[in-house]
Protein backbone atom coordinates (compact mmCIF):
# COMPACT_ATOMS: atom_id res chain seq x y z
CA UNK A 1 0.00 0.00 0.00
CA UNK A 2 1.11 3.25 -1.26
CA UNK A 3 -0.91 6.16 -0.32
CA UNK A 4 0.05 9.88 0.64
CA UNK A 5 -1.35 12.78 2.88
CA UNK A 6 -1.36 10.56 6.12
CA UNK A 7 1.00 12.59 7.62
CA UNK A 8 0.22 16.51 5.91
CA UNK A 9 -2.73 17.78 4.90
CA UNK A 10 -3.47 18.68 1.18
CA UNK A 11 -2.90 22.77 1.68
CA UNK A 12 -5.66 24.67 0.90
CA UNK A 13 -5.07 28.03 -1.17
CA UNK A 14 -5.89 31.76 -1.15
CA UNK A 15 -7.21 31.40 2.68
CA UNK A 16 -8.58 28.23 2.36
CA UNK A 17 -8.43 25.25 4.85
CA UNK A 18 -6.75 22.45 4.67
CA UNK A 19 -7.87 19.17 3.47
CA UNK A 20 -8.36 15.76 5.01
CA UNK A 21 -5.64 13.51 5.74
CA UNK A 22 -5.90 10.01 4.04
CA UNK A 23 -6.12 6.43 6.04
CA UNK A 24 -5.40 3.14 5.00
CA UNK A 25 -7.38 0.09 7.28
CA UNK A 26 -6.65 -3.34 7.55
CA UNK A 27 -9.43 -5.20 9.38
CA UNK A 28 -8.30 -8.76 10.33
CA UNK A 29 -10.50 -11.57 9.66
CA UNK A 30 -10.15 -11.77 13.73
CA UNK A 31 -11.69 -8.31 13.93
CA UNK A 32 -7.92 -7.09 14.98
CA UNK A 33 -7.72 -3.14 13.13
CA UNK A 34 -4.25 -1.90 11.88
CA UNK A 35 -3.38 1.36 10.57
CA UNK A 36 -1.49 0.62 7.38
CA UNK A 37 1.76 3.31 6.70
CA UNK A 38 3.97 2.76 3.53
CA UNK A 39 3.78 -1.37 3.76
CA UNK A 40 3.54 -4.52 2.36
CA UNK A 41 0.69 -6.28 4.16
CA UNK A 42 -0.61 -9.79 3.68
CA UNK A 43 -3.90 -10.38 3.01
CA UNK A 44 -5.85 -13.38 4.33
CA UNK A 45 -8.89 -14.48 3.44
CA UNK A 46 -11.94 -12.44 5.44
CA UNK A 47 -9.47 -9.36 5.92
CA UNK A 48 -11.13 -6.47 4.11
CA UNK A 49 -9.10 -2.95 3.92
CA UNK A 50 -10.58 0.30 3.72
CA UNK A 51 -8.94 3.12 1.54
CA UNK A 52 -9.64 6.78 2.36
CA UNK A 53 -8.02 9.18 -0.18
CA UNK A 54 -7.26 12.78 1.11
CA UNK A 55 -9.46 15.46 0.59
CA UNK A 56 -8.33 18.48 -1.49
CA UNK A 57 -7.75 21.42 0.34
CA UNK A 58 -10.50 24.47 -0.20
CA UNK A 59 -10.24 27.66 -1.99
CA UNK A 60 -10.94 31.04 -0.01
CA UNK A 61 -11.57 31.81 3.54
CA UNK A 62 -14.57 29.26 3.90
CA UNK A 63 -16.11 31.84 6.28
CA UNK A 64 -16.91 34.32 2.81
CA UNK A 65 -18.88 31.19 1.16
CA UNK A 66 -21.94 32.21 0.34
CA UNK A 67 -24.86 31.34 2.75
CA UNK A 68 -27.50 29.82 0.00
CA UNK A 69 -24.21 27.79 -1.06
CA UNK A 70 -23.64 26.13 2.46
CA UNK A 71 -27.31 25.30 2.73
CA UNK A 72 -27.36 23.73 -0.44
CA UNK A 73 -24.45 21.82 0.76
CA UNK A 74 -26.26 20.67 3.66
CA UNK A 75 -29.53 19.92 1.94
CA UNK A 76 -27.27 17.79 -0.35
CA UNK A 77 -25.64 16.04 2.16
CA UNK A 78 -22.39 17.20 0.96
CA UNK A 79 -21.44 19.34 4.05
CA UNK A 80 -23.20 18.14 7.60
CA UNK A 81 -24.61 20.73 10.15
CA UNK A 82 -22.08 20.64 12.25
CA UNK A 83 -19.33 21.49 9.63
CA UNK A 84 -21.40 24.38 8.39
CA UNK A 85 -21.50 26.02 11.76
CA UNK A 86 -17.48 25.24 12.38
CA UNK A 87 -15.90 25.83 9.22
CA UNK A 88 -18.65 28.50 7.36
CA UNK A 89 -19.88 29.73 10.23
CA UNK A 90 -23.95 29.14 9.34
CA UNK A 91 -25.92 28.59 11.49
CA UNK A 92 -28.82 26.69 9.87
CA UNK A 93 -32.61 25.65 11.08
CA UNK A 94 -32.57 22.21 11.30
CA UNK A 95 -36.40 21.99 10.97
CA UNK A 96 -36.75 24.26 7.89
CA UNK A 97 -32.78 23.47 6.22
CA UNK A 98 -32.63 27.53 6.16
CA UNK A 99 -29.96 29.98 7.76
CA UNK A 100 -30.58 31.81 10.45
CA UNK A 101 -28.87 34.88 8.89
CA UNK A 102 -28.58 37.13 12.12
CA UNK A 103 -26.88 34.05 13.75
CA UNK A 104 -25.08 33.57 11.05
CA UNK A 105 -23.55 36.75 10.93
CA UNK A 106 -23.20 37.34 14.92
CA UNK A 107 -21.09 33.84 14.59
CA UNK A 108 -19.08 34.55 11.75
CA UNK A 109 -18.19 37.61 13.64
CA UNK A 110 -17.22 35.82 16.80
CA UNK A 111 -14.94 33.58 14.58
CA UNK A 112 -13.32 35.99 12.84
CA UNK A 113 -12.31 37.87 16.15
CA UNK A 114 -10.92 34.45 18.23
CA UNK A 115 -8.89 33.85 14.50
CA UNK A 116 -6.95 37.75 15.31
CA UNK A 117 -6.27 37.10 19.03
CA UNK A 118 -5.24 33.86 18.47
Amino acid sequence: MRTERQRSQPWGLQGGWPGAFSETILRRANGEIYKMNKETMTLRRGDSVCVITAGGGGWGNPLDRDVELVCNDVRNGGVSMKRAWEVYGVVIDSDTGEADLQATATLREQIKLTAVSN
